[in-house]
């Protein structure tokens, strides 16, 4: 339905939930059986020494388990846009052996693409000191609170090998919530963020790519299904470049108001995880975000999850102006650039 104040809508379905009425977790939380576990440990056992980018899942899939996977993942884009997995034996894996475990249960969910110009199909999210003031540091290298952002792909999934000290809470917003939010509240901004905001590449552009940011909105509706991409951190560091038209107020108002909603008690959901924990969420209607964290002495004890950045077989299809590339997602050896100007 329409609201009556803008020419934007009113969107519902699972993907517009508020985390009030997601109070049981069985609804989003799915626990591994110890048959899922075994087929696990055969995938680990099979594979083990080769490179992760040479296992071909399709020559040894999964059985029940890679069943259960696929209809899960149909919770990404058709439904609340999340799950949690619980359970995977990383007690007992080495750091090779989780790997292995985490990319047979990715690739049933779709195919892992590149995280960074380098081509990474595997990251390591854990504190390496770098600041978010500094201008290329990465959100994933720091232990200080992350914005509600989205990442640069269909899917993304973690998987928690081990937790800091203290804090490290994730918390998850619906996009889609967030915008029936700001329709309701002040509809007045709404189509300031449905116009392109200049993007920070924090060093991630190709060679080829003559500027160092690129353009995106914040939501856009295609098909008739809402999507949303950000990086807030990325759009004020933007700011620093030659070409870049400087944020107005009422555009810094937009982000802000985003972000607050976001973080709302009743909006978010705060997840904390355990070893084991494998968490996907779609990054076209879900915002995620993340408290800071105290870390432990120890090396071997501090906080680590690998991630994936997957394309989903079933995610939706997005004008190519939305997002880095196509489909919002990094190519595989390097990013791929915008074809809209300024």
């Amino acid at each position: 339905m329409t609201t009556g104040r803008s020419t934007f809508e009113i969107s519902d379905g699972p993907s517009a939930w508020y985390a009030r009425d997601l109070q049981k977790p069985e609804e989003w939380l799915h626990h591994l059986t110890e048959a899922d576990v075994e087929e696990i440990d055969e995938q680990v056992g099979f594979w083990s020494g080769v490179p992760l980018a040479h296992i071909q899942p399709g020559y040894r899939p999964l059985r029940g388990l890679g069943d259960r996977l696929r209809e899960l993942g149909r919770e990404l884009d058709d439904g609340r846009g999340f799950f949690l997995i619980r359970g995977v034996p990383v007690e007992r894996y080495t750091e090779e052996q989780a790997s292995i475990a985490f990319w047979v249960m990715g690739s049933a969910l779709g195919r892992p693409v590149s995280q960074n110009a380098r081509g990474q199909l595997l990251g390591h999210v854990r504190d390496t000191g770098e600041k978010l003031k500094q201008p290329e540091a990465r959100g994933y290298h720091t232990n200080e609170r992350l914005a509600y952002h989205t990442d640069h792909s269909d899917a993304v999934g973690l998987l928690c090998l081990k937790t800091a000290k203290s804090g490290g809470l994730s918390t998850l917003s619906s996009a889609v919530t967030v915008h029936n939010e700001l329709l309701r509240r002040r509809p007045d901004l709404v189509p300031l963020l449905h116009k392109p905001f200049a993007f920070d590449y924090r060093g991630e552009q190709p060679e080829t790519w003559q500027r160092p940011y690129y353009l995106s909105p914040a939501y856009t509706v295609h098909d008739g299904r809402l999507s949303t991409y950000m990086s807030r951190s990325a759009i004020y560091a933007a700011q620093r470049f030659d070409g870049v038209a400087p944020l107005t107020a009422e555009q810094d108002e937009a982000l802000t108001l985003m972000q607050q909603i976001a973080h709302e008690d009743g909006i978010r959901l705060d997840m904390e995880f355990h070893p084991g924990d494998i968490q996907v969420l779609s990054n076209y209607t879900i915002l995620h975000s993340r408290t800071s964290y105290e870390d432990h002495d120890d090396p071997e004890l501090k906080r680590h999850l690998l991630r994936l950045w997957l394309r989903t077989p079933t995610a939706r299809d997005l004008p190519h102006q939305f997002g880095i590339g196509t489909r919002g997602t990094i190519a595989d050896g390097g990013i791929i650039p915008q074809q809209i100007t300024a």
